[in-house]
């Protein structure tokens, strides 16, 4: 069926008719997720129920529906283009190790369309206003994004740190060629001032890049689809998150490796608020900078 419509139908249409579904499932995710959890006792906590009421709403204001329109003209370009991709995939399936030494380094490689690409890895209009919306409402100083792939999702937190007035975007990529479209991405959207991105395995650019930094605030944590390696970053992230940080894993549910990761951290002690929306969790943490993780 999927495949007869996209025949049938207009491009333009055929993305319109899947924001909608999606903006659909979202509204129903969160609905369930604010009925099962408590009001949040932190600042933080409360932001993000803010950003998610305002996600399930979908009535940008005036400036942010102007960003959101470039964006989405971007990425209508992004999915139309049949330029052949080939690179290195670093972040897809189970590792056989949680040592974030050496789970990062191996990869396999592949080519596809970009389009293809695009349209599968990029996060789907109303999945990333919401990321925009927690961006918004927390004010993030210094935000981490790992795994850009084409920049969609960047641009959507550049953007919100820029209708912000301020805060700064590190977003991480394994691979070269997602590397250099996310960068044109970036400059085509003016995005480039406050964005900074960092290519290479996780395991080599993540130690290089915490090493003697300050405080982040927001983790947006994508691209390694490997249960014990999120785990493992959750707990070296940890060490250097604000107190009262925000962290949103994305596909919690890739696999049953990751599932288990996502009921982990939710349970963590220094988790004071989680919601799973279907395949995207949020946790706000709690814990001091130097603090031991053990047990996390």
């Amino acid at each position: 069926m999927r495949k007869l419509m996209k025949l049938l139908l207009p491009a333009w249409l055929v993305a319109k008719l899947r924001a909608l579904k999606q903006l659909r499932q979202l509204r129903a995710a969160i609905e369930r997720a604010l009925a099962a959890s408590e009001q949040p006792a932190t600042r933080s906590g409360r932001s993000v129920v803010e950003a998610m009421r305002a996600a399930s709403r979908y009535q940008p204001a005036p400036d942010e529906q102007a960003w959101i329109d470039r964006i989405e003209d971007v990425r209508a370009a992004l999915d139309a283009s049949d330029e052949v991709v080939e690179f290195d995939d670093f972040g897809c399936g189970e590792a056989t190790t949680a040592d974030l030494s050496v789970a990062g380094l191996a990869s396999r490689p592949r080519a596809g369309r970009l389009g293809e690409f695009s349209m599968l890895a990029s996060k789907t209009r109303p999945w990333a206003y919401l990321l925009f919306q927690v961006v918004r409402r927390c004010r993030p100083k210094w935000c981490l994004e790992m795994g850009t792939c084409v920049g969609v999702s960047g641009s959507y937190l550049g953007a919100a740190l820029k209708l912000n007035g301020g805060g700064r975007l590190t977003t991480l990529e394994g691979a070269q060629a997602f590397a250099t479209i996310a960068r044109k991405t970036f400059d085509r959207l003016g995005l480039d001032t406050v964005s900074e991105l960092r290519v290479g395995p996780f395991s080599l650019t993540l130690p290089r890049l915490l090493e003697g930094c300050e405080p982040i605030d927001f983790f947006f944590v994508d691209g390694h689809h490997d249960g014990a390696a999120t785990q493992a970053y959750f707990r070296q992230l940890l060490a250097h998150a604000s107190e009262d940080a925000v962290f949103v894993f994305d596909d919690i549910e890739w696999s049953a490796g990751m599932a288990d990761a996502w009921r982990t951290i939710r349970q963590s002690p220094s988790v004071t608020y989680s919601a799973g929306l279907a395949n995207v969790g949020i946790v706000v943490t709690t814990r001091r900078r130097g603090e031991p993780t053990q047990g996390v």
